[in-house]
């Protein structure tokens, strides 16, 4: 991703932190792909440009913080660092302490990045994460596409054939007026 194509909030470094950090959260596996493929740094990105900009001190203090400890800790930034030091530096923050570190910017920090994670691995791909829809297919969810109403979303049935002609409509509606609001009219 180049310097044009990022979004709006975050800088080079502080995306390239963040899309380590989303991967290691949710990392791809032999069948599905995870949080890195699915946009999510980006979906985070746009988030905090706009409806979640409350969040963007707290990821500045942050991503300084931990730029600055994993420099001092392990002589590279966050993305560099070797898998074991990542999983290290992961799991203090998710226990919102890193060892010799007594700043508060680690207290919560993991878990609103967590709750951003999920959301944009998870969230309608038009909010710019989920790309591809890859979350939802990770979970089994075919998502809000045309044709499939609550039932099937939610494992309870099978889609309706859409779109339905109108020649079709009309005739079930014809054959089965008890399934339609009676308002409707299918005549020309």
């Amino acid at each position: 991703m180049t310097e044009d194509e990022l979004g709006t909030f975050f800088t080079p470094e502080q995306h390239a932190t963040v899309a380590a950090l989303v991967a290691d959260i949710i990392p791809s596996d032999d069948e599905h792909p995870g949080a890195r493929e699915a946009g999510v740094v980006d979906f985070i990105d746009g988030a905090l440009a706009g409806h979640d900009a409350a969040w963007q001190p707290a990821y500045t203090v942050a991503l300084t913080g931990l730029a600055d400890y994993c420099l001092a800790e392990f002589g590279g930034t966050y993305e560099t660092l070797a898998d074991d030091a990542r999983g290290v530096v992961l799991a203090g923050l998710s226990a919102g302490e890193l060892n010799g570190t007594d700043a508060t910017w680690t207290k919560g920090f993991f878990g609103v990045l967590w709750q951003h994670t999920v959301q944009g691995f998870l969230c309608d791909p038009v909010y710019g994460g989920n790309k591809d829809m890859v979350g939802w297919k990770a979970v089994g969810f075919p998502g809000a596409q045309y044709g499939y109403g609550p039932e099937f979303q939610y494992g309870r049935g099978t889609p309706l054939p859409m779109p339905v002609p109108r020649e079709a409509m009309k005739k079930l509606a014809e054959e089965h007026p008890e399934k339609f609001f009676n308002a409707y009219s299918y005549s020309n």
